[in-house]
């Protein structure tokens, strides 16, 4: 069963060459077949750069690079649309959160739809008795997941939904629709660690956001983001990746505008 991690950058170089290692040690505990999805989101520095040469190195990195600057939720559509996974783990922050518990938390798969981690400390959102009251009373959420950067789910979750949100209220609106639609969402703390925390801004919405969000998911009915005509070419690119006829060592390349 193949895992992929998703994860959207923007430059980053400082910090992409130790992400990249620090990712790969985290999925190669829990899987045997695994990939790392970097999506590119228009960076301007050198970031591409280091990844292009990288993935020469490594055959389970891909990159999609997107030419111009999208949101957060644009780039984990392209990393979905672009991954090969069973299980699927997306990060909003590459190298801030500790993945040490992630067995575990794929391990939970087998009890419940999703699994979103929040962070266990930080600075609370605006607004943050208003909108822990429409997360409760709306969306059907705990306010946790306001602080939420981390889920993971199987793929199959994905052919049944797909998300409206192209900023990083994807985050929350993947758990609101598992519970809209009846399924067990399971919330985890996990440690995180801000690369500059005197500039840590607070992760969770405002109470305008959060009422957009949950009429948005109450009028729109759920879609699927993998067609059968994607996983046919999903399954078939993965059968071509295991019997190593991807044409070399490398990891693959998408580009997007």
């Amino acid at each position: 069963m193949c895992l992929s991690l998703i994860i959207p950058v923007h430059d980053c170089e400082t910090t992409i060459t130790e992400e990249v290692w620090s990712l790969a040690q985290a999925a190669s505990r829990v899987r045997a077949d695994w990939e790392l999805v970097f999506v590119d989101r228009g960076s301007r520095d050198r970031t591409p750069e280091i990844l292009e040469r990288l993935r020469h190195h490594e055959p389970r990195l891909n990159l999609v690079y997107q030419c111009r600057k999208k949101d957060v939720g644009e780039a984990l559509r392209s990393g979905f649309l672009h991954a090969r996974g069973e299980v699927m783990v997306i990060l909003d922050r590459p190298g801030e959160w500790n993945l040490s518990r992630l067995g575990e938390w794929v391990g939970a798969l087998e009890s419940c739809d999703l699994v979103a981690g929040y962070r266990r400390r930080g600075p609370r959102a605006a607004d943050h008795g208003l909108t822990g009251w429409l997360f409760r009373g709306l969306l059907k959420l705990p306010p946790t997941v306001r602080e939420s950067g981390v889920c993971v789910m199987r793929r199959e979750l994905l052919q049944r939904n797909d998300f409206l949100e192209a900023g990083r209220e994807a985050f929350w609106e993947l758990p609101a629709r598992v519970v809209r639609q009846g399924g067990v969402l399971k919330m985890v703390p996990v440690p995180f660690f801000p690369r500059n925390p005197a500039q840590d801004p607070p992760m969770g919405p405002t109470w305008l956001t959060c009422l957009d969000l949950a009429l948005k998911i109450r009028q729109t009915p759920p879609q699927p983001l993998f067609t059968p005509l994607h996983e046919v070419s999903t399954t078939r690119l993965r059968l071509e990746f295991l019997a190593g006829q991807d044409g070399g060592t490398e990891g693959r390349l998408s580009l997007e505008n």
